[in-house]
């Protein structure tokens, strides 16, 4: 698949009549979480568990973060996914960004979150999400864009992003320094290096 260029990707307010679009959306995101009942046959309870959810996260999106940003990924004017973020006082929380199936491995996630994560390092805050422990597809993304966990329940794993630097950050260096010298100091204990 051909990359994307960053001036297809853009992100709108989502709306009342994005509903159905937001509910494919999270059926995609968290099919690998309930496939086993599909597998086992039981195709009502996979539709009746993935409203169940949908309806859960968003009464705690709502609730929670009141002041959150709910948004639909476009791409070159198509919707393929969604992102919502909390821009509270000390932090950027992204507290899901999902994009539909044919959309994933085209480094439009990484598109987004450098774009977020610019914006946070520009008013120097950190970034912080939660991502599933069963996920680790989604953990290696965040930890590829220098992501590190900060704690666990043993069902999510909060990340933290911080970039003292923002001139750093611009001339290209994404990943926050103290994050590169940590994981190099890591890797040379790990192989016996001096």
């Amino acid at each position: 698949m051909t990359a994307v260029s960053p001036h297809d990707v853009r992100i709108r307010p989502a709306g009342a009549g994005d509903e159905p679009f937001l509910k494919r959306v999270h059926a995609a995101e968290r099919h690998w979480e309930f496939a086993p009942l599909l597998n086992a046959g039981d195709e009502e309870n996979y539709h009746k568990v993935l409203a169940q959810q949908y309806n859960a996260h968003h009464e705690v999106y709502f609730n929670s973060y009141t002041v959150a940003k709910y948004g639909i990924i476009l791409l070159c004017g198509t919707p393929i996914g969604r992102l919502y973020l909390d821009e509270r006082e000390g932090e950027f929380r992204v507290l899901d960004i999902a994009l539909l199936p044919h959309y994933r491995g085209r480094g439009i996630g990484s598109i987004i979150m450098h774009g977020i994560c610019a914006t946070a390092a520009r008013m120097r805050l950190p970034v912080t999400l939660h991502v599933h422990c069963l996920n680790a597809a989604a953990y290696r993304f965040y930890w590829r864009l220098g992501f590190e966990p900060v704690s666990s329940n043993q069902r999510h794993t909060l990340m933290r992003w911080f970039h003292p630097s923002y001139e750093q950050f611009a001339s290209g260096h994404f990943v926050p320094p103290d994050v590169t010298v940590r994981r190099l100091q890591h890797e040379n204990a790990g192989s016996g290096a001096a």
